[in-house]
């Protein structure tokens, strides 16, 4: 549940400061949450931070903008490094990918180190695993106690409304997420990690065309990734290659976004 706030004009919550955001209130809510934050400067001051990073990705998605130079981006070492130095270039490119991730707010670069011939494979989705999973400094931008505020912005930038999957049934628990950059756009990364704490991610894009009917899946190099479309989105699980978790997980979030051919 989101927190909320009282201050004799109704509880003011999460969600509303989110909506605000937005421009989904309507005209009596919106004053209302004028009101909460001229009387709340602290609360204010963290509402024109998050107003504003939330600002500049919608700038940056509208003009396709690059905050990442070409010459840096994930596939571009791929190619340079396609070849005896593989396993040293994967170790580099996962070290340039952190360091990029701490300039640009979170937009990781682009379809990772997977074949370069990827259409209809998700393979964006492998390499955010293959990234972040290991990630033991920060894998999440957003900690999953900030889970609404998580599901607003990756919302309002992937084009969809998100509901972040509940996979304590499959025994994962929910661990934070953050937004990437993919080929097509904007895209959503959810983190969760099991009792062994093997990681497993839900990831979440515009379609560029690529549309194979039903599940999918790939396993590459001891990485499972479950992936499907429906008429404008990719819908991706990835994890530890045969893992029961990583098929129950994916049975679990299909009942919510469910494919095209089923």
């Amino acid at each position: 549940m989101s927190r909320s706030h009282e201050n004799g004009l109704g509880a003011i919550g999460e969600d509303d400061l989110q909506a605000f955001i937005d421009g989904r209130l309507d005209e009596a809510r919106a004053v209302s949450v004028e009101a909460w934050l001229a009387a709340n400067p602290d609360k204010a001051h963290a509402f024109k931070a998050d107003k504003r990073i939330r600002d500049n990705l919608r700038v940056a998605a509208a003009t396709h903008l690059e905050p990442i130079p070409t010459t840096m981006r994930l596939a571009e070492l791929r190619r340079a490094g396609a070849n005896a130095h593989r396993r040293m270039v994967k170790r580099a490119v996962a070290s340039v990918v952190l360091l990029m991730v701490g300039g640009v707010g979170g937009w990781a670069a682009r379809d990772g180190l997977s074949p370069p011939s990827t259409l209809g494979t998700m393979a964006d989705a492998t390499a955010a695993w293959r990234v972040f999973a290991n990630d033991q400094i920060q894998p999440v931008e957003f900690t999953a106690d900030n889970r609404v505020r998580l599901a607003s912005w990756v919302s309002g930038q992937v084009g969809r409304s998100i509901d972040i999957p509940d996979l304590t049934e499959a025994g994962l628990e929910f661990m934070g997420g953050r937004l990437l950059s993919a080929d097509a756009g904007p895209a959503g990364m959810f983190l969760y990690e099991d009792a062994e704490k093997r990681r497993f991610i839900f990831y979440v894009r515009a379609t560029t065309g690529e549309r194979p009917k039903g599940l999918q899946i790939r396993v590459s190099q001891g990485i499972e990734t479950r992936f499907w479309f429906d008429g404008r989105h990719g819908y991706a699980l990835a994890g530890p290659a045969h893992s029961p978790r990583l098929a129950a997980a994916t049975e679990a979030v299909r009942r919510s976004y469910p494919g095209n051919g089923g």
